[in-house]
């Protein structure tokens, strides 16, 4: 029904306002810092000066303490009046690193160099210098200013130089420029060339704390007291920045230039930021919230090699800003009973600026031209928004919790009211909107869907009800139109999709046919170029075209979450929001990117829209996050970590080099049992410590391990060298350049060291040598008693044959006198022996030569001897080579070939079956025997 007054039961939540709230949000806050402090380690919370090492960690020197941060955690030194090589004062007024890594500390006892090597100080206490307020290089000496003057100090030769400026003064801080060093001091602006000091006109007589070149090779000049000067070149004054409406303070104590051209200005009482692109300033201060300036007191401004900005403050810790961390703003919605609960979003048709719908506080609109958000003259300043929609008659349709429907004029700001259920509040509720035609509208409730013609301000129930009832119990939180003119219903236990806005019905089970939505809470739809209609539920991601089967994306497919809170999309990518990530979700690779980028914003269902610039906006608990998604590219920043440290069992005495930096390169340890842990570390502030790391220990394994922590633990590493090799990936995946080696070498046991087995191969080389010695000997002695032996038998076969031949002569009554038999064996001998070195002699030549047949020498040697011709033939020889071998003047070979043999290898054979060992043994047992 049309309503021309407000229901009573929604008038508490319009009202027209005669004023406004303006919450001001990133004009007071161009920047939002990250803090350190001391809950996180730092020894104090007044930060009086900063520097960055070789390596990357940051240095901050306080009040009490000297702090070194390696992008996890801090390293305090202190004074120890025990220890001659502690830092000696506490209170660290300057800090300087010199091009070749050296850290140098101005204290309120003078200067000291950190030892990085050593883990130590070197002081200079005989140099009497008194506080040192600032260090810088000129030429090859550095300029320390002093309460007592500017001193220069030559490290070389450990010598002073104090330059005369004519008066006595305090200086504030130096800056070396082309072989001059300009001086700012509580006297004036003073220029040092050549040995002479001299004032520059017009600062003097002024307390100059800071000087900074300017981007027209001019300079900018802070005054305590006086502001900001920029001059030319030569100095000449161009402009004078003070006063409160520019700067935050005109109590100016430090300046510095950072790569982008920017002026970082630290006053008294906050800081501003000079853009020369557009000639103006940004004031930053604190304003309590977590994003702020965590004091407005600066003391220290340092740029590090990330194009990352380190304030120091009074009591107020570290801050941090890089331009990085700008590519994800934070929007909260602050004032005085605001509680900043964005609900939903949607843009202005007419402009650039977004409707912010909260959960209790009613519309704002923001302003990304001067980064505001108002509620001026919008007449609803409390009440839970649930959806915006601009209709296509130039009004806006706002649906609320319990407040039903508000038709807002955005010109004069009028607003109508209709309502869905008037007679039971509760269920007086619009939650989504969707105008099918001019002035015709579909309404999403908390009791199903409803038709309203805003024309009549007629409200009915959708036909879709009657024949799908349990529509009806469901609350309806997305309505949406494709392009083929189907709506789909979104609700908090499944799907629904009409035909046409008037069309047949068809439920989640109808729509998809593999999977189910039932239970799935829907969030959002959107419609890609392709077609394709992209569902965003409670459980993940629905993929739906129509011709293949729908897909559900999950975490099992990279998403962080299932419960997607809102989404937004383009052609090539979608934005998936969940409660505290943003993912870049591939439409081409189907795959998921999380945005590494911090947020302090809980995000909630369905809050996203994109503006007209190209800005997207996520809602959420603490206001709106905004950015541009072609803005957040990859982390380019991924430097070399470094290895900080090894821990081992103390007991093992090892030991520990490091660089001229303090980086661990090597160490020995004796081999032992217990763990051996290497720590390493990487300051990249940029990955917000999700940097992950690829090691592997070269000579134990050849697998990379990855990894999130800082450490690796080794246990029972046998004796050898190995290499631990170490490589970062930052929180975008990309890798550092190359590898950082630690070299490990685990030294043997006494029993396994080279010494020990010089020795032992020594002792077994004598030991060997005397077992072969009387190896030897024993074979010498073994041989010689086979020689006798052999002798021996020889002789008992030859008396054995001789006793069988008078023994068978007598059995047998052979008549012949032994006298004939005696010839008989003579002349056989004789011709044996004649031809003796004749291998061709056989026994059809003897029996020739003794006159006789075959049978009949055959029978007379059988007779006399026993045995046959050959074995005759062949005793004979061999007692020929055994006389010829102990006469031991001939070879082997001469002696075979002198007893006709026919090689000397049967000949060896022969002599070793009938004589027991080989002829050259028998030579050498003759000769040792004879000996």
């Amino acid at each position: 029904m049309y309503f021309h007054t407000l229901p009573h039961k929604i008038a508490g939540f319009i009202c027209v306002l005669t004023s406004f709230i303006s919450i001001n949000t990133l004009a007071a806050t161009p920047s939002a810092f990250r803090h350190l402090g001391i809950n996180d380690g730092l020894s104090q919370s007044s930060v009086l000066s900063i520097t960055e090492d070789k390596l990357g960690n940051l240095w901050f020197g306080t009040q009490d303490g000297l702090n070194m941060y390696n992008g996890y955690e801090f390293k305090v030194y202190k004074t120890d009046y025990a220890d001659p090589y502690s830092i000696p004062s506490c209170f660290i007024g300057a800090l300087y690193t010199d091009p070749e890594g050296q850290i140098w500390a101005g204290t309120a006892a003078g200067l000291s160099c950190f030892d990085a090597k050593k883990d130590s100080f070197i002081n200079f206490p005989e140099l009497s210098l008194g506080s040192v307020n600032h260090i810088a290089a000129y030429c090859d000496e550095l300029a320390l200013s002093t309460e007592d003057g500017l001193v220069l100090f030559n490290p070389a030769e450990t010598s002073l130089n104090r330059i005369d400026l004519g008066a006595k003064c305090v200086i504030r801080s130096t800056y070396s420029w082309e072989r001059q060093l300009l001086i700012a001091s509580d006297a004036g602006l003073f220029i040092l060339n050549d040995g002479k000091a001299s004032i520059v006109p017009g600062f003097s007589g002024v307390d100059v704390h800071a000087i900074a070149p300017s981007q027209d090779n001019g300079w900018w000049i802070g005054v305590y007291g006086d502001g900001l000067y920029r001059t030319d070149s030569r100095f000449n004054i161009l402009r004078h920045y003070s006063g409160n409406n520019i700067l935050p303070s005109d109590f100016v104590r430090v300046l510095q230039t950072d790569t982008h051209g920017r002026l970082w200005v630290g006053t008294y009482d906050g800081l501003a930021v000079y853009d020369d692109l557009n000639g103006t300033f940004r004031v930053c201060r604190h304003d309590r919230t977590n994003f702020s300036l965590s004091h407005n007191s600066v003391r220290a401004i340092y740029s590090d090699s990330q194009n990352g900005i380190w304030i120091g403050t009074w009591f107020g810790g570290v801050n941090y800003w890089n331009p990085q961390d700008e590519k994800l703003s934070e929007i909260p919605l602050s004032g005085d009973g605001i509680y900043g609960f964005v609900s939903c979003l949607c843009p202005d048709p007419a402009s650039d600026n977004i409707w912010i719908g909260t959960n209790d506080d009613g519309i704002f609109l923001y302003s990304p031209h001067d980064r505001s958000v108002s509620c001026q003259n919008i007449p609803i300043l409390r009440g839970n928004i649930k959806c915006i929609v601009p209709g296509q008659d130039g009004f806006l349709y706002i649906g609320m919790h319990m407040g039903g429907i508000i038709r807002l004029d955005i010109h004069n700001f009028k607003a109508q009211g209709f309502a869905i259920n008037n007679r039971a509040p509760i269920k007086n509720g619009c939650y989504s909107l969707l105008e099918i035609s001019n002035g015709q509208w579909l309404v999403g409730s908390l009791e199903g869907l409803f038709l309203f013609d805003v024309h009549t301000g007629d409200l009915s129930l959708h036909p879709a009800i009657e024949v799908t009832p349990e529509l009806g119990r469901r609350i309806i939180t997305v309505l949406f139109k494709d392009r083929s003119g189907r709506i789909w219903i979104g609700t908090d236990e499944g799907l629904f999709r009409l035909s046409s806005p008037t069309g047949n019905i068809q439920t989640e089970s109808e729509i998809f046919t593999n999977i189910s939505s039932a239970g799935f809470h829907v969030n959002q739809i959107l419609q890609d170029t392709s077609g394709k209609i992209w569902i965003a539920t409670s459980q993940g991601l629905i993929e739906y075209s129509g011709i293949s089967e729908p897909r559900l994306y999950t975490v099992q497919d990279g998403l962080p979450d299932n419960n997607i809170r809102s989404m937004l999309g383009n052609d090539k990518n979608l934005l998936l929001c969940f409660g505290k990530h943003i993912c870049l979700f591939n439409l081409d690779t189907r795959s998921a990117t999380v945005i590494n980028r911090p947020t302090s914003n809980e995000f909630v269902e369905g809050a996203a829209c994109t503006g007209s610039n190209g800005l997207v906006y996520f809602g959420g608990l603490s206001g709106l996050t905004c950015f541009n998604p072609d803005d957040l590219y990859s982390n380019p920043y991924s430097p070399k970590p470094y290895f900080s440290d090894v821990d081992f069992d103390i007991r093992n005495h090892g030991e520990i080099e490091r660089n001229n930096l303090g980086a661990c390169i090597s160490v020995r340890l004796p081999s032992n049992k217990g763990p051996l842990i290497a720590h390493w570390a990487v300051v990249n502030p940029l990955s917000y410590g999700k940097d992950n790391f690829l090691y592997r220990l070269d000579g134990l394994d050849d697998k990379w391990h990855r990894t999130g922590d800082h450490q690796a633990s080794f246990n029972n590493l046998a004796p050898g060298n190995y290499t631990l090799q170490l490589r970062c990936m930052n929180n975008d995946g990309v890798y550092c350049d190359g590898y950082v080696p630690l070299e490990i070498h685990i030294l043997p046991r006494w029993w396994q060291s080279g010494l020990f087995r010089t020795l032992l191969i020594f002792l077994s080389v004598i030991f060997l040598g005397l077992a072969a010695l009387l190896t030897a000997a024993a074979l010498r002695a073994k041989m010689e008693l086979r020689v006798r032996n052999a002798e021996i038998r020889r002789l008992e076969d030859n008396l054995e044959k001789t006793r069988d031949l008078f023994t068978g002569q007598l059995r047998s009554g052979y008549s012949e006198e032994p006298s004939v038999a005696d010839e008989f064996l003579h002349r056989a001998t004789k011709v044996v022996e004649a031809n003796m070195d004749n291998e061709a002699f056989s026994s059809e030549e003897f029996a020739r030569q003794m006159y006789m047949s075959r049978s009949k020498l055959y029978s007379r040697i059988q007779e006399t001897t026993g045995g046959t011709v050959s074995d005759f033939i062949r005793n004979i020889r061999l007692d020929r080579a055994c006389k010829l071998l102990m006469e031991g003047r001939y070879s082997v070979s001469e002696i075979s070939a002198r007893v006709g043999f026919s090689s000397p290898s049967y000949f060896a054979t022969s002599f070793k079956k009938h004589i027991g060992c080989l002829p050259k043994d028998y030579g050498k047992s003759a000769s040792t025997t004879e000996k």
